[in-house]
C-alpha cells in the first residue's frame, strides 16, 4: 500500500506542473509567432497533456477499490460542483469585468457562462470530473465483479472506439459508424488507473521506453509536419491514442517508486489547490502586466512564467487551505 501511495503522490506532483506548464505556453492563436515557435509549443502542448490523462488514472486507481455507495459518490461530485460555480464564477467575472467593467450583468453572465459551459478553458476538466463522480458506482461494481480477461477487453473497447475509431472519424470524416453510448476517452482512463494498481502488469522496462519515445516521436512529426492531418489537435489530445499510450506507459514507468518524497508529497496535498487557482496568476500577468509569453523567446519566458504561476498558485493553495471551510472543497 505504500508503493502505491508513494508513486501516486510523485505522479500526482508532476501531472500538476505539466497541467500548469500547458497554460504557461504561448497562445497560437495570437499569431505572432514564426512557424517553428509555434511547432515546438504544439509538441510540448501534445506531450504535457499526458498529465491531464495521469489525473483521471490516479482518480480511478484511489477511488475504485473504495467500491463507495451512490450516497458518498454523489456528494464527491456536488463538493466539484460548488467549486466549478465558485471559480468558474470568478472567472468568467474577471474577464467580462476586463472587457465591459464591473456590473450586476457581468456577474449574471458569468454564472450563465458556466453552466453552459463557456467559462474558462480549464473548468473542462471539473464539467467532466462530475460525470465520473456520478457513475462510479457503476465502474467500481464492474471492477469489483468481473476477471481480468474481461477487465482487458473492456479497456481494449474503450481504447479502439473512443480513441482509434474517434481520431480516425476526426481525420477522415466520419468513415466508420460504429460507435460506444460512452463517447469519451475519460472512462478508459478512469479504468486503467485501476487496473495498473490493482494487477501491477510487469511489463518489460524496454516496452514502457518505447512506450513513451515512440509517441513522443509521432508528436514532434505531427507537430512539425502536419500538413497531411485534418486537424493536429485532435492527434495530441488526451483522446489520442498517442497520447493514451503515452500516458499509460508514464504511469507504469512511476507506480513502483517507493521512497517518499516531502516536496512532491507538499505539491500533490495542494494539487487540487494549484488546479483552480493557477488560471488566475496567467490571467494577472496577461491582462494586467500584459506580459505574454511570446512577446520573448519561449525558451525563457515559459520556465519564468510557470515558476511564478506555479509558485503563487502553491503557496496559494496552502494559505486557503488552512481556512477550515475550505479545505472541504479544496
Amino acid at each position: 500500500m505504500k508503493k502505491q501511495i508513494n508513486s501516486i503522490v510523485v505522479l500526482r506532483a508532476a501531472a500538476t506542473m505539466m497541467v500548469v506548464m500547458i497554460h504557461c505556453l504561448p497562445n497560437q492563436n495570437r499569431g505572432v509567432m514564426t512557424d517553428f515557435s509555434t511547432a515546438m509549443v504544439t509538441f510540448f502542448h501534445g506531450i504535457l497533456d499526458v498529465g491531464v490523462s495521469v489525473f483521471i488514472m490516479i482518480t480511478g486507481a484511489l477511488l475504485i477499490p473504495r467500491n463507495e455507495g451512490y450516497k458518498k459518490c454523489l456528494k464527491r461530485a456536488l463538493r466539484i460542483a460548488v467549486v466549478l460555480f465558485v471559480f468558474g464564477t470568478a472567472m468568467s467575472l474577471a474577464e467580462f469585468i476586463f472587457t465591459d467593467g464591473v456590473s450586476a450583468a457581468a456577474l449574471i453572465k458569468s454564472i450563465t457562462a458556466v453552466i453552459s459551459g463557456k467559462t474558462w478553458d480549464v473548468m473542462w476538466y471539473l464539467y467532466m470530473l462530475i460525470g465520473i463522480y456520478l457513475v462510479m458506482p457503476i465502474i467500481s461494481g464492474f471492477a469489483a465483479s468481473c476477471d481480468q480477461k474481461t477487465y482487458r477487453y473492456i479497456l481494449a473497447v474503450l481504447f479502439i472506439f473512443n480513441g482509434v475509431i474517434s481520431v480516425i472519424n476526426s481525420q477522415f470524416g466520419d468513415i466508420i459508424a460504429f460507435y460506444l453510448p460512452c463517447g469519451s476517452m475519460s472512462m478508459f482512463y478512469v479504468l486503467m488507473g485501476n487496473y495498473l494498481y490493482k494487477y501491477r502488469p510487469d511489463i518489460n522496462k524496454i516496452l514502457v521506453a518505447a512506450g513513451i519515445i515512440i509517441p513522443a516521436t509521432a508528436i514532434f512529426i505531427i507537430s512539425i509536419n502536419g500538413i497531411l492531418l485534418k486537424s493536429v489537435a485532435i492527434w495530441l489530445e488526451c483522446s489520442s491514442p498517442i497520447i493514451a499510450v503515452m500516458s499509460v506507459s508514464t504511469v507504469l514507468l512511476f507506480m513502483n517508486i517507493e521512497k517518499e518524497n516531502k516536496f512532491f508529497s507538499f505539491i500533490a496535498d495542494n494539487s487540487f489547490g494549484i488546479y483552480v487557482i493557477h488560471c488566475f496568476f496567467i490571467h494577472i500577468i496577461n491582462k494586467i502586466f500584459h506580459i505574454y509569453p511570446d512577446m520573448y523567446p519561449i525558451y525563457l519566458s515559459v520556465p519564468i512564467i510557470f515558476i511564478v504561476v506555479f509558485g503563487a498558485s502553491l503557496i496559494t493553495a496552502f494559505v486557503i487551505r488552512r481556512i477550515k471551510t475550505v479545505r472541504k472543497f479544496i
